[in-house]
């Protein structure tokens, strides 16, 4: 049995998730597919601003319901609801799935 917890949430955002197709045998990129995660919960992690950079690095970590579609290198897009960090992200690492729902962690791109 799984419980979508984040749905409980008033403040939830749907993400765009991008995915790339790989390559063929002779390396040329194939199409990648586009798809979205309702029901998303946004937190700061930590941001790093001694890069000098235009964009602080930011590392964050999305919650999304059980059974949320999320592979480590997707780039994941959140809205700007001046709740969340907000712009494209990519899966750092492993997603952690869970019956309650997935935890993934997101550095900016």
């Amino acid at each position: 049995m799984t419980v979508n917890l984040t749905g409980r949430f008033p403040w939830c955002v749907v993400v765009s998730v991008e995915r790339s197709g790989g390559r063929d045998p002779k390396g040329n990129p194939l199409p990648g597919s586009t798809h979205t995660v309702s029901d998303c919960l946004v937190t700061t992690q930590s941001t790093d601003e001694a890069s000098r950079a235009d964009l602080p690095d930011t590392s964050a970590w999305l919650y999304g319901p059980a059974g949320a579609d999320f592979v480590p290198g997707d780039v994941v897009v959140v809205p700007a609801t001046g709740l969340f960090p907000h712009g494209r992200f990519v899966v750092n690492g492993d997603v952690d799935v869970g019956p309650l729902g997935v935890r993934v962690q997101l550095r900016r791109v």
